[in-house]
């Protein structure tokens, strides 16, 4: 669609009473009702217009435009001022995340394009790959068969709608916009479609990501959109400068409640809230002392939305009896009310893992201790390209844990840590007499009393110094 309307923009005989069609759709019989005067699909502001007496239809793409550098100067202006008609804008919808499949009958059996190397990939791997359900699926359902339809349905929330009495190059219009505005765009590397979502993107600041994605050399010259980085970086480039500052005069956190609270201040700065975690192969949190489910990890779904979309969780709690999980039946409902999509609560019994467990420095079988270096270099086997996210309450044990962690180059797999630091707290003292006796319990007289709040800095400082997303927690 873009190649044909750089052309016909471009054209000395170009007027906005031209005849326009969708050239993407080129293997498809034509039907009256596609043709349009490009001012009832488009308008372009800033386009110079040659000649506007002319009344030429151009309804055969010329196979070689990008050789026209006019046409390939223009191509640039349209991604970066192109909008709808008013008529079709009024259809465009914001979706959080959009996904262009190509398997149309034109494309699949016509063209035979999946005969070729990476130009197609199954709706599985495609899912596969995002890693995501709550999605709004690009794709022209009407020339599509109907098992690649039903798969479609079953991996993703929705096809994006087509309006009935709308032509194939209106709706692919409609289409193309919404994917343009919407948060999160993946495409098909080989598709024109894809590729111009993705420049126009690009025109408005936004990244977009490939499901299969390579490095090329692009077929024209002034095309010069390659693969985002964060299409094989995971997660996106970080910059430590997103950070809270360490608000040690507060004791990390500040208050619990009102404008300058733990919960208005740190949020905004985590992870998720900062950069796209889709293109990670698995998005994995941790709960290390969760205590209870729904005070635990449904509580940090509520102030951390982006969880909502991982792949794996797991619980660990070292209190016999302290962690309980509702019933299948109540647990969807609870998962839906703070915002998971219906799929992924359905099935988030089957990505949840709960472990009776004390997680320390070094694993201790015998005292049914896991240490973090064991837990996610062994058993989980996380790997760089994977995000993980921990959130750590191990009563004074952070110290020596983290420390061992550093000293032995786990911590580059973690992304982000949120971590409760404990020591001889002067408010906590005060108020419930924590660390004045000798006769406070073992746990805390041992290990929080023997830490002061500059350890706790040093820890903290520690953590980013290594490259560690690290935020206190409350």
């Amino acid at each position: 669609m873009i190649m044909h309307l750089a052309q016909t923009i471009s054209d000395e005989c170009y007027n906005p009473n031209s005849l326009f069609f969708n050239s993407g759709n080129m293997f498809v019989n034509r039907h009256p009702k596609d043709f349009h005067a490009l001012a009832e699909i488009f308008n372009i502001p800033n386009i110079p217009i040659y000649n506007t007496t002319c009344s030429k239809s151009f309804t055969q793409i010329n196979r070689h435009w990008y050789k026209n550098k006019k046409y390939t100067k223009n191509l640039q202006l349209i991604y970066e001022n192109i909008e709808l008609s008013p008529r079709l804008q009024a259809f465009v919808r914001n979706y959080k995340t959009v996904v262009h499949i190509r398997a149309e009958n034109d494309w699949v059996h016509v063209a035979k394009m999946c005969a070729r190397k990476h130009h197609c990939y199954s709706i599985e791997d495609i899912f596969s790959k995002i890693g995501d359900s709550r999605v709004a699926v690009a794709i022209s359902s009407k020339n599509a068969r109907n098992n690649i339809v039903r798969t479609i349905n079953h991996y993703f929330d929705m096809i994006m709608p087509s309006i009935d009495n709308f032509s194939y190059t209106e709706n692919a219009a409609i289409h193309m916009l919404s994917a343009v505005n919407s948060i999160y765009f993946w495409g098909n590397w080989f598709s024109t479609f894809s590729k111009g979502v993705a420049n126009m993107r690009r025109a408005r600041g936004l990244n977009s990501f490939f499901y299969n994605c390579i490095q090329k050399k692009p077929f024209y010259d002034n095309f010069k959109f390659v693969c985002d980085k964060a299409s094989v970086e995971c997660p996106q480039t970080v910059n430590f400068g997103w950070l809270e500052d360490i608000w040690k005069r507060e004791h990390f956190r500040g208050p619990l409640q009102g404008p300058m609270s733990y919960f208005k201040r740190v949020p905004p700065h985590y992870l998720g809230n900062r950069v796209s975690l889709t293109n990670c192969k698995r998005r994995i949190y941790i709960d290390i002392g969760s205590r209870d489910f729904d005070e635990g990890m449904l509580q940090m779904f509520k102030i951390y939305p982006a969880l909502l979309d991982f792949d794996e969780f797991y619980a660990f709690e070292a209190a016999h009896g302290l962690y309980k999980i509702p019933i299948e039946s109540v647990l969807v409902q609870r998962l839906r009310d703070v915002g998971m999509s219906h799929s992924r609560a359905n099935t988030f019994l089957k990505r949840h893992f709960f472990q009776r467990a004390f997680i320390s420095a070094v694993t201790n079988k015998s005292a049914d201790t896991i240490g973090l270096l064991d837990l996610i270099v062994h058993q989980m086997k996380v790997h760089e390209r994977d995000v993980l996210i921990i959130k750590m309450d191990i009563e004074g044990h952070e110290y020596e844990t983290l420390s061992y962690l550093i000293e032995n180059g786990g911590h580059k797999l973690i992304d982000e840590l949120l971590v409760e630091l404990h020591y001889d707290h002067p408010r906590m003292r005060k108020l419930f007499n924590w660390c004045a006796s000798k006769k406070d319990d073992y746990i805390r007289h041992h290990l929080w009393c023997s830490h002061t709040l500059d350890d706790a800095t040093i820890l903290m400082k520690t953590l980013r110094k290594n490259k560690i997303y690290a935020h206190s927690w409350p």
